[in-house]
């Protein structure tokens, strides 16, 4: 007689730690293809976005107004979907600030919306007027709506006719010193069967067949929201079903109304000398666009090295750079900048549609320069340039 407990124990340990490497891999892998993609969606993006807006300032009539505000919120979707699939596969550290649950919700819904209706999904959605501030991570929290609601509609492709997914947030007052926001997320599907209720935030945990979960979804949702020093949790839902809710602190301006933040207005400024440098010429020209009405005089350069060139013939007051482009990208022309005109180290800003090659993030995180994602409003953009004429004025 052999015992082959510890030896059967030592097997399907060392199985759970190839499938969790493999799906470390494949994650990794999906980030690498999301950051190309991105990459390459926002740059005509930027355009789009840049062109609609200037299009309904500048329309001649109401009809042409119109169609370029449709365009513009065609191109926004298209831009937030983008974002959303960033969010899933970013790797960064935590970024916490205030933001509104309201937004983080609808954002991940927009995602699989289509999803929802092919798949013959009623969904509804209550969420209050006023915005559900709370202090945490825009990314990280997106992931876990979009994580949950993708899981609801999976449960729900099985399940007979009507189909109902239900998301609610709520705001709960009843402590003044203490609000929370409550998110739910509740569907009539088969639900969670009890004998494995208590396992199914565990790691690598999955009932879905090969091929279609991965067993990391409600485990990255439990160390999420734990994080963040709330809750996730399996609810009885009446009638069957599944209802999963969440729990957070709500940020301390909750209690006096929940006014949201007042957007941050670029002050009129001196006409500067700017310089645009970016491999695509469409978007370099669409910044300057956005630009001119205040009456910039712009200069533009396809790439580090032409950018150089010219700066070496004529200085300029404010250098608004892309990233990845041929010849000399922009790591490379902030480091020769730091050599050949280090007072404008503190005059640059980067505007790219690539923040999650880790190349780039380390470079960033390094330098410490400002950057703005792709695709962006004019706004975003004037809105840049005046904080870092604010910061010239600080050090002056």
């Amino acid at each position: 007689m052999h015992d082959l407990s510890d030896s059967k124990r030592a097997e399907a340990e060392i199985e759970r730690q190839r499938e969790a490497l493999v799906q470390s891999e494949k994650l990794a892998a999906l980030g690498s293809l999301l950051a190309g993609v991105a990459h390459e969606l926002n740059n005509p993006l930027s355009v789009v976005v840049g062109q609609s807006v200037l299009l309904e300032e500048t329309a001649p009539d109401e009809a042409t107004e119109i169609r370029a505000r449709k365009i513009h919120r065609a191109a926004d979707r298209c831009a937030r979907i983008v974002r959303t699939f960033l969010s899933l596969a970013r790797r960064s550290p935590p970024e916490r600030q205030q933001v509104d649950l309201n937004e983080i919700v609808q954002a991940a819904v927009e995602l699989v919306t289509y999803s929802l209706h092919a798949d013959g999904v009623e969904l509804t959605m209550d969420l209050p007027r006023e915005p559900a501030l709370l202090w945490g991570d825009a990314d990280q929290l997106n992931q876990v709506v979009t994580n949950l609601v993708v899981n609801a509609r999976q449960a729900l492709q099985t399940a007979p006719r009507p189909r109902r997914l239900a998301i609610a947030v709520r705001l709960d007052r009843d402590d003044p010193e203490a609000p929370t926001i409550r998110l739910s997320v509740a569907d009539n599907g088969p639900g969670v069967p009890a004998e494995i209720r208590t396992r199914i935030f565990d790691p690598f945990f999955t009932t879905k067949p090969a091929g279609i979960g991965t067993g990391v979804g409600l485990s990255m949702c439990h160390n999420i929201i734990d994080s963040h020093g709330g809750t996730v949790e399996l609810d009885e839902t009446p009638g069957g079903g599944a209802t999963f809710v969440v729990t957070l602190a709500a940020h301390r301006s909750a209690t006096v109304g929940f006014a949201a933040p007042a957007g941050e207005l670029p002050a009129a400024m001196t006409p500067l000398r700017l310089l645009i440098v970016d491999d695509d010429p469409e978007i370099a020209l669409t910044v300057a666009e956005m630009l001119a009405p205040d009456g910039h005089d712009i200069a533009i350069a396809e790439n580090g090295a032409a950018a150089l060139a010219r700066l070496d013939e004529e200085p300029c007051d404010l250098v608004i750079s892309d990233i990845r482009m041929p010849e000399l990208d922009g790591p490379g022309l902030y480091r020769q900048l730091a050599i050949r005109h280090p007072r404008l180290l503190n005059r640059i800003c980067f505007v790219t549609g690539d923040t999650l090659s880790e190349g780039v993030r380390d470079f960033l995180n390094e330098t410490g320069v400002p950057v703005l994602e792709k695709p962006y409003e004019p706004a975003d953009l004037r809105a840049m340039v005046a904080r870092l004429v604010g910061k010239l004025g600080e050090s002056q």
